[in-house]
């Protein structure tokens, strides 16, 4: 386990080194299921967390090259490996439908091998089945929803709410994590300036961490909007973001937390979140 994997990084300013590039180039080029598997667990893993390590051990027994795979992945930083995430994972979707099931159940195996689910675990869950293309089970999906609106005037008062439930629950990352709080002071007041673009101010309901269930459906209800708010609602968290750090410089599980979003949404980052990464070279 390198420093750098654990330390907040300054990340618009990042240069990866020639062996974080050369690591990247060979995740690339990783095809088959069971090298991309190892490299998908061992990217999730909680750097530092022997519970965990051993849980992607026995998820990747029968992997023939799993152990080099993991030592290229032990070379990458939060800078590069959140990009080689979402590469590995779009790599994955192309394999049948029982292989991204059992990545699926490894992955909960190895998020939970500490006994600890993080907010960010949570999200890359979310973010993995999204790009995977394997859908939650929704309640009521036969039911219809309130028809999508296309500008934020014209939001109705179930797309606001998912709105606000889906801000609460990043408000746990970002503009930073609070080891001491579910929300931190600075989450807190990055959820107000946020929901103070649909509400009047003093209006809209109080910052409560959703549930597992609740997230899910507001998550459903956020991305059945138009897509048109999407890159609307993506900039005001970023921007807002930004704003209320000090440094006014995205932390790295902030970066992260609204780049796994960008992908829940189908929508490209903003330039300042792109700045924050070192994207996989081609």
């Amino acid at each position: 386990m390198t420093t750098a994997e654990l330390a907040p990084l300054p990340l618009l300013s990042y240069t990866p080194s020639r062996d974080e590039i050369e690591a990247l180039q060979k995740l690339g080029r990783l095809m088959g299921p069971g090298e991309l598997r190892a490299a998908v667990l061992a990217l999730i893993a909680k750097p530092g967390s022997s519970r965990e390590k051993q849980a992607w051990r026995e998820e990747t027994a029968h992997v023939a090259n799993a152990v080099a795979v993991r030592a290229e992945v032990r070379k990458l930083t939060r800078a590069t490996r959140a990009p080689a995430l979402d590469r590995a994972l779009r790599a994955f979707a192309q394999a049948p439908a029982p292989e991204r099931k059992k990545l699926l159940a490894s992955a909960r195996r190895v998020m939970s091998g500490d006994g600890q689910v993080r907010p960010l675990d949570r999200l890359r869950w979310l973010t993995m089945h999204h790009l995977l293309g394997e859908e939650l089970a929704r309640e009521n999906q036969a039911e219809s929803r309130t028809p999508s609106a296309n500008a934020v005037s014209k939001l109705v008062d179930v797309q606001r709410s998912d709105i606000a439930t889906f801000t609460a629950f990043l408000a746990r990352l970002v503009p930073m994590v609070d080891p001491g709080a579910a929300v931190g002071s600075a989450g807190a007041r990055w959820y107000q300036v946020v929901l103070e673009r649909w509400w009047e101010p003093g209006t809209f309901p109080a910052c409560q961490v959703p549930d597992p269930d609740t997230l899910a459906r507001a998550l459903w209800g956020v991305q059945e909007l138009s897509w048109m708010l999407h890159p609307v609602l993506i900039r005001t968290w970023v921007d807002e973001a930004v704003r209320t750090s000090d440094p006014r410089v995205l932390r790295d599980e902030a970066a992260e937390a609204l780049r796994l979003t960008c992908s829940l949404l189908n929508t490209p980052m903003p330039p300042v979140l792109a700045k924050s990464f070192v994207e996989c070279p081609e």
